[in-house]
């Protein structure tokens, strides 16, 4: 004869197998987002204007530079030092340096010889740089540039 009596584990085994009522948990997903801010750059060229006393981006020949600054976190801080300018060794004169520049296409910063800073409101940012060195005593032979320092900051 076949004992059919369920043994004890068994049973208590098949209790917890049993569907109960539903239950609740949590199913969590987090992340960190850290500052962060990437600034890169491609040069731009000078031209000569006509009359022979203004070098700039806007001269034939040159070309902006470009500033591609791409973040996260919170909006970035820019900051463009001093524009300063090289010239070979054969120029005498006085260079007014001064530089310009828009943002994704809006005009941010006039031309000016002094640093500048500036909130941007886009995580990511296309910056066109215009440069220009005026001399009243026109220039000699040789290489001319134009630099400015951009730091980006959060």
């Amino acid at each position: 004869m076949i004992d059919k009596r369920v043994p004890p584990l068994a049973a208590g085994l098949a209790l917890c197998l049993w569907p109960t009522a539903a239950g609740a948990v949590d199913v969590n997903l987090s992340g960190i987002v850290a500052n962060v801010c990437i600034v890169t750059s491609t040069p731009g060229t000078l031209g000569l204007e006509p009359g022979g006393t203004v070098l700039s981006s806007a001269g034939g020949g040159g070309s902006p530079a470009g500033v591609q600054v791409t973040s996260t976190g919170s909006n970035p801080r820019l900051t463009f030092s001093a524009p300063v300018a090289t010239t070979p060794a054969g120029f005498s004169g006085t260079a007014d340096t001064r530089i310009s520049y828009s943002v994704n296409g809006a005009l941010l910063q006039a031309e000016t010889n002094v640093a500048s800073v500036h909130l941007l409101s886009n995580l990511l940012n296309t910056i066109s740089v215009s440069g220009r060195i005026a001399s009243s005593d026109g220039f000699a032979s040789g290489t001319y540039n134009v630099k400015s320092v951009v730091t980006c900051q959060q």
